[in-house]
Parts: structure tokens; sequence; C-alpha cells
């Protein structure tokens, strides 16, 4: 599934994906790769699994989706 950051507190250690057609799904620094927390910001695309929490839907697996560079 595909989503965008809406928000992510590096010192909170949690955020927001805005996923189309969902409300907003919490995800927890644990469950983004390691290679992908430094990228977390607001606008990103990712990839997530969803997941039911103890509170609701939250994200898995959360992946920074691969950004096209364009050669000169």
């Amino acid at each position: 599934m595909e989503g965008t950051v809406k928000s992510f507190d590096r010192a909170k250690g949690w955020g927001f994906i805005e996923v189309p057609g969902e409300a907003d799904i919490f995800v927890h620094t644990q469950a983004i790769t390691p290679a992908s927390r430094p990228l977390m910001q607001p606008g990103r695309k990712v990839n997530l699994v969803l997941v039911m929490g103890r509170r609701g839907w939250q994200a898995a697996h959360v992946k920074i989706k691969a950004v096209k560079v364009h050669e000169f």
C-alpha cells in the first residue's frame, strides 16, 4: 500500500501517514525500516503495510519510495 508522510516527530518517535480512502495512519519509529528513518519528512511517499494495533490501524514495514533521478 502507498501513502504520504503527513507528520513525523523524531524526538517523540511517531507520526502519521496519509493513505487514500483511510483516516490518517499512526506510525511508530520501530515500524520504519532503519534506512528510511532519517528520510521521514512531510510529503515523502512511502510503501507500508496496515496492521491492527491496540488503538486501531497502524503502519508497519514502512519504507520510503525510491526517488527517480533524471539523467542530464
